[in-house]
């Protein structure tokens, strides 16, 4: 029997940027970082939708899909910073040496301009922190 699934913390088909979502739009970016570039432009859905791209010149496989998934975690967890009915996109510029999901919660968190939770009120499981 499978547990059940809390719905506002789930990352559905319908948030994620499609290829024919991200063409030809005009993106805006938010902030930057040393690791992570992060942008944004308007969907007509009214919903926001999010991707993570992270080029080949960034590391390996198993890196790019690690941080990949770190930084779908935290949209799906935190989803309540980003503006909604925008398309976000999160371009990774270097893999940082350690891939903690709480250095890069902060990161991100910074990128955003927005305060991050004490880690006593985090919903992240004890395995990623």
């Amino acid at each position: 029997m499978h547990a059940p699934i809390m719905s506002g913390f789930t990352f559905k088909k319908e948030d994620r940027i499609r290829k024919r979502d991200v063409g030809r739009k005009v993106w805006k970016r938010i902030g930057e970082s040393e690791h992570f570039r992060i942008m944004e432009s308007e969907n007509e859905v009214g919903l926001t939708k999010f991707c993570v791209v992270a080029p080949k010149k960034t590391g390996n496989a198993v890196k790019r899909n690690r941080i990949k998934r770190i930084a779908r975690e935290f949209f799906r967890l935190n989803r309540g910073v980003f503006p909604r009915g925008k398309n976000i996109m999160v371009k990774v510029k270097k893999i940082p040496e350690k891939t903690k999901i709480s250095e890069l919660k902060e990161e991100f968190f910074s990128i955003l301009g927005v305060r991050s939770y004490n880690e006593k009120d985090n919903n992240l499981p004890n395995r990623y922190v």
